[in-house]
C-alpha cells in the first residue's frame, strides 16, 4: 500500500469519524436542554441508512475504514431518533394536560 492510499483512508476515516461524534454533542444538547429543537428527525433516519449501509458494505470488503467510523453513527443515530421522539411525546402530554385544567 502506497503512503498516498494510506493517507487517504486514515484521512477518510478520521473526517467520517468526526462528523459522526457531532452526534454526541447534539445528544448531549438535547439531554440538557430537555427539547428536541433545532434536530431534524428526517436528516438524523437518513443518517441512520446511510451509515448503516456503509457499514454492512465495510464488513462485507472487510474494510475497516469504512465500517468503523460509519458503526459510531449507527448506533448514536437512533439514540437521537429515540430522544426526539422521548422529547416530543413529553412536549405534547405537556401541552395535552395544560389544556385541559
Amino acid at each position: 500500500m502506497s503512503f498516498f492510499t494510506w493517507f487517504v483512508q486514515i484521512g477518510s476515516a478520521g473526517f467520517a469519524i468526526c462528523l459522526n461524534i457531532g452526534l454526541i454533542f447534539q445528544i448531549r444538547s438535547m439531554w440538557i436542554r430537555q427539547t428536541h429543537e433545532g434536530i431534524n428527525a428526517i436528516l438524523v433516519l437518513f443518517m441512520f441508512c446511510n451509515n448503516f449501509c456503509w457499514m454492512m458494505y465495510g464488513f462485507l470488503k472487510n474494510d475497516w475504514t469504512v465500517y468503523v467510523p460509519n458503526t459510531l453513527g449507527t448506533f448514536l443515530a437512533p439514540i437521537t431518533l429515540f430522544l426526539i421522539v422521548y422529547f416530543t411525546h413529553r412536549q405534547y402530554s405537556a401541552k395535552k394536560s395544560t389544556m385541559e385544567h
